[in-house]
């Protein structure tokens, strides 16, 4: 699957395990976005829709619901779709389950935060009631959804203070490979590249280090916008970073089988689906402060620097220049994945609250 987020990458492995087990499952998605070659699988069909027709999306969604007998609504957004599709809900007999996306889309003014931040001094007395319209009808959904799924501790807290709803913590997950012991000095940075997600920074640490030295590879869709891609490949040349672009999960995973850090640098996480996947393959996690529920420091899966770009390159070569130590944070990661993120036992969890 490419072009699309650790959202999407989860919601499919999810639909696979779901599909695994003889569940029928319905992958709704915009037209126009690859899906992975597993959805030949006959429990799974893709049905999508065009991202410019939001009519044509609820006509489809509803018509789905009812013709196929729909049990569960997974729904994983921070929109004001979320209201509309529950006002349904009781009529047409399924449960909504609204998973939470990044520590700064489970508020109460999730729907129209970015909005509000872009337009904050040009936006009109109309928008603004739109703005609260939207919002509004984000928080009737979260009201009335079936079941609140959390990543983690932060998100469960505000969902309970800002909507007074009760949430589950379930982090994402994924299938654990066998563990490689054949390692390349590759560091990686995994993501759709976005303001949050920081790229730029990656290529600040890799500037510290000799390009003979270290791999800094780059992986992920670049930015929409031309003048920030352009910007991007620019500093990721001067830095010696290798960009690839956009991958296919299975290869991605290849990457992360043979590399010895992953590098996060992003402001905002949920609990993010490269943690998961790195984790799962034995790969340490160095970020620039995000550490959900702190298990990256309690478990010591990696490093959490708060103190710049500097701090973050003195922990890649604490690590990389003492191979002990990374074999320790390594099966420390493999460990914690295999007790923690296994999908299968996510999946389990999920039924039995879908029942």
């Amino acid at each position: 699957m490419y072009g699309l987020g650790g959202a999407e990458i989860m919601t499919l492995q999810y639909a696979v395990e779901f599909a695994r087990r003889g569940w029928r499952v319905f992958f709704l998605t915009k037209s126009g976005k690859k899906i992975s070659d597993e959805f030949d699988n006959q429990n799974i069909k893709v049905v999508t829709y065009s991202k410019n027709n939001h009519l044509k999306y609820y006509i489809t969604l509803f018509r789905l619901i009812s013709i196929e007998k729909i049990d569960v609504v997974f729904f994983r957004n921070n929109t004001y779709t979320l209201g509309i599709i529950s006002l349904f809900q009781s009529l047409m007999k399924f449960k909504l389950v609204w998973s939470v996306k990044h520590d700064d889309k489970c508020g109460v003014r999730a729907a129209t935060a970015k909005l509000r931040e872009i337009n904050a001094e040009s936006a009109s007395f109309l928008s603004k009631i739109k703005y609260n319209l939207m919002d509004y009808i984000l928080q009737f959904g979260v009201k009335n959804a079936k079941l609140i799924l959390a990543q983690n501790k932060y998100q469960n807290k505000t969902i309970s203070s800002e909507f007074g709803r009760a949430s589950i913590i379930n982090y994402s997950s994924t299938y654990i490979p066998e563990y490689n012991t054949v390692r390349e000095d590759i560091i990686l940075f995994i993501a759709t590249m976005k303001d949050f997600k920081r790229p730029h920074l990656f290529c600040e640490i890799a500037g510290y280090f000799s390009e003979h030295q270290n791999h800094f590879v780059m992986i992920g869709k670049n930015f929409n916008d031309k003048t920030k891609s352009k910007f991007l490949m620019k500093e990721a040349k001067r830095n010696n970073v290798e960009y690839i672009g956009q991958l296919e999960l299975d290869v991605v995973k290849q990457y992360l089988d043979k590399s010895r850090l992953l590098i996060n640098t992003s402001s905002a996480e949920g609990f993010a689906n490269t943690f998961v996947h790195a984790f799962a393959h034995g790969v340490p996690v160095i970020t620039s402060g995000v550490d959900p529920d702190n298990i990256i420091e309690k478990n010591r899966l990696g490093f959490v620097c708060n103190n710049g770009v500097k701090e973050i390159t003195k922990k890649v070569n604490h690590l990389l220049e003492n191979r002990s130590i990374w074999k320790e944070y390594s099966l420390n990661c493999y460990r914690y994945a295999n007790e923690n993120l296994d999908i299968r036992k996510s999946v389990d969890n999920l039924q039995n609250m879908f029942s």
